[in-house]
């Protein structure tokens, strides 16, 4: 099965969402967005679920009885053979069915998938907390300080530390923990 994401998806975070001295259109901020999103969400990502909106095409050498990645909003085209079929519907979870006889041959199925923020609600809150902390992740590998911490304990000592490894194993940890409930295996 080929798949190609024909419209790329919508933002499901935004620089106001990550904690941190940025404006809210930062264009860095929105490329570590993008970067942390593409790990996770539709055909590029690790879940095999759509979060922001899109639009995937797949081909196959026959129509499936479902197509993947979740949820699915509506079909844009459906065609066997480079003819355009119609009577052909889709539920949220990405079941095909068919009025009258099913054709054969190859098909290629164009749809739109992920949250829109009405039909199908809103995105997920763990998703959403996932991609920020990823950012975050990102932004503190590239600290000056390179994630140096430290404390002070009036009239007796200061202490400093570095635990950048224990940090990303915690935060990779949370994240996964995050995801898992969204993963689809099937």
């Amino acid at each position: 099965m080929r798949v190609v994401v024909i419209v790329p998806p919508v933002p499901i975070a935004t620089p106001q969402d990550v904690p941190g001295p940025h404006a809210g259109d930062d264009a860095m901020m929105a490329g570590l967005i993008a970067a942390a999103q593409a790990r996770i969400d539709g055909p590029t990502g690790n879940i095999n679920r759509a979060l922001g909106l899109q639009t995937i095409e797949i081909a196959t050498p026959c129509l499936p009885r479902s197509i993947p990645y979740r949820p699915v909003l509506d079909l844009v085209s459906v065609e066997v053979d480079g003819v355009t079929v119609d009577g052909v519907s889709v539920n949220r979870e990405g079941r095909l069915s068919y009025s009258g006889q099913m054709p054969h041959g190859a098909a290629v199925i164009r749809y739109r998938a992920g949250y829109d923020g009405s039909d199908n609600g809103p995105v997920p809150a763990n998703a959403k907390a996932a991609i920020v902390l990823m950012v975050q992740d990102m932004l503190a590998a590239q600290a000056p300080n390179g994630g140096l911490r430290s404390f002070d304990v009036d009239g007796a000592f200061s202490e400093a530390y570095n635990s950048p490894d224990q940090v990303q194993r915690s935060r990779g940890a949370t994240i996964e923990g995050l995801l898992a409930p969204l993963r689809v295996f099937a």
